[in-house]
């Protein structure tokens, strides 16, 4: 008997675990030890997930207050918002930042230099113009680019 379980664990990735099972273990058997591997590959994504950090930037202030309440739900997640881009950028330099999430009513060109900045001082980190769409859009967005940086 083939048995495919589809386990969805809250990401982007699915993981699919395929058993074969022997004619004399009983289904009641297998199906405990399949939640035994679900709970532990769970628990080692939880342990091994790496804790990342966000600066948002925008003038809007309740968007503002509604991206760091979404960022900051993820408990992997930790979010500083700004509505001045200096206070941003001292920040930025004064701390590791992992993701730029560029929100909205922002002047394009102050947008455009911010972006500058962070990339000269700090290649590596990821920008992200979010202008909206709902949580599962911004999420979406930010686990596009860990996927593409191979962390997901």
């Amino acid at each position: 008997m083939l048995l495919k379980f589809r386990i969805l664990t809250g990401n982007p990735l699915t993981q699919n675990i395929i058993l074969l099972s022997q004619s004399n273990s009983s289904f009641l058997t297998w199906i405990k030890l399949i939640l035994t591997y679900i709970n532990y590959f769970c628990n080692v994504k939880k342990q091994i997930m790496k804790k990342y950090n966000f600066l948002i930037l925008g003038k809007n202030q309740p968007i503002l207050e509604i991206l760091l309440r979404l960022v900051n739900a993820n408990e992997n997640w930790t979010a500083a918002g700004f509505n001045d881009e200096e206070l941003a950028k001292d920040y930025f330099l004064q701390h590791k930042v992992d993701f730029v999430l560029l929100s909205s009513a922002i002047e394009d060109h102050v947008e455009k230099e911010f972006a500058a900045f962070c990339l000269q001082a700090h290649p590596g980190v990821e920008i992200i113009e979010h202008f909206g769409g709902g949580s599962g859009l911004l999420q979406s967005e930010i686990y596009d680019r860990l996927f593409k940086r191979g962390e997901l």
